[in-house]
């Protein structure tokens, strides 16, 4: 889960709320051939800088940010877990993560109502 939470972060998808994460995430299935082509070349070529990048986060932090830090990596990587997206490779997930950056608002809008959806389903509530 922290591996996958470090690629949320690699990637800059931790300034996306939970819900339109997790609808994203129902998304990597899917994915066609052609797009898994695209995302694994992509996240390949990144691969080398995910253990650099988590290096530099952590430098000059105290324990508890460390500890905070990982907390919601772990929680963010537990999305895939939710989504059933435990079993791609990280090449790929890095792709499919980065490209949620290039989406359209409609796309956002439609990943967050989806995980809304599980959340509420699950015994989340929101006050609206």
């Amino acid at each position: 889960m922290l591996k996958l939470g470090i690629a949320m972060e690699y990637t800059d998808v931790l300034v996306f709320d939970e819900e339109t994460l997790l609808g994203h995430l129902f998304n990597l299935k899917k994915v066609n051939y052609i797009e898994i082509e695209k995302y694994e070349k992509y996240g390949e070529k990144r691969l080398a800088f995910i253990e650099d990048n988590d290096r530099e986060a952590v430098k000059g932090l105290s324990y508890e940010e460390k500890k905070k830090r990982n907390h919601l990596l772990i929680m963010r990587g537990a999305l895939f877990e939710i989504a059933e997206a435990l079993n791609y490779k990280l090449n790929l997930v890095i792709g499919f993560l980065a490209e949620l950056h290039l989406k359209n608002e409609n796309y956002k809008i439609k990943c967050y109502q989806e995980g809304k959806i599980y959340f509420m389903k699950n015994g989340r509530k929101y006050n609206e």
